[in-house]
């Protein structure tokens, strides 16, 4: 299995790259319960998505300085597609192609 990586501007302007390379199963029911949320409306679309997203990118990393907020300072938000999605994907498909993974899967984009 591929690496998770997440390049985050820090504070200095510099770029930290946090690498993960295991993801424990929970994380990927948690995904399918917020996709459950957000179908039923208890998350709604929008701000609260975005966040929601951020939130489970932050919880698949072990490194303590990957956090929403350093997220929310430290990503550019041109690449949130890219990025956000990116890594949702490869943990829900199993996708590792840079290409494939910059959207959300076509049958739950929110």
């Amino acid at each position: 299995m591929k690496e998770l990586r997440l390049e985050l501007k820090n504070e200095d302007g510099q770029v930290d790259t946090f690498v993960q390379d295991f993801i424990p199963m929970k994380r990927l029911l948690e995904w399918y319960e917020n996709q459950s949320l957000i179908e039923e409306g208890e998350i709604k679309p929008g701000v609260d998505v975005i966040v929601k997203k951020i939130e489970f990118v932050a919880s698949l990393f072990d490194d303590e300085r990957v956090t929403p907020e350093r997220i929310l300072s430290g990503l550019d938000s041109r690449q949130f597609e890219e990025k956000i999605h990116g890594l949702i994907n490869q943990v829900v498909l199993g996708e590792t192609d840079p290409k494939e993974t910059g959207k959300l899967s076509q049958h739950k984009k929110y």
